[in-house]
């Protein structure tokens, strides 16, 4: 869902109606990653526990299926979250890819 929101930042249209917002307000995809991660945490005052993978802070993480910073643009939206952990606990596994211990 997050990358729908990185997408709609990046390009400034509204994936449903296709509609161009303020188009000259756009921004880059690593600002937008920004945005959702060390600049959020910024906004909520814990830029020292979150928002970046530095030792000492908090490393909750996804894996993603795909490169956020290549894809093409119109794809970032359909980027989907494999597998989710969350103080150092896999907490999401996409089904597809979850495996049996052997």
């Amino acid at each position: 869902m997050i990358f729908k929101y990185l997408q709609m930042a990046v390009t400034r249209k509204d994936i449903m109606s296709g509609r161009a917002w303020a188009p000259r307000e756009a921004i880059d995809r690593k600002d937008a990653l920004r945005m959702a991660t060390r600049w959020s945490a910024e906004y909520i005052l814990r830029e020292q526990e979150l928002g970046s993978i530095e030792t000492g802070k908090w490393s909750d993480m996804i894996v993603i299926d795909r490169d956020y910073l290549s894809v093409p643009i119109e794809e970032i939206s359909r980027i989907q979250v494999l597998m989710t952990i969350v103080g150092g606990k896999i907490v999401y596994q996409h089904p597809e890819t979850a495996t049996s211990p052997s």
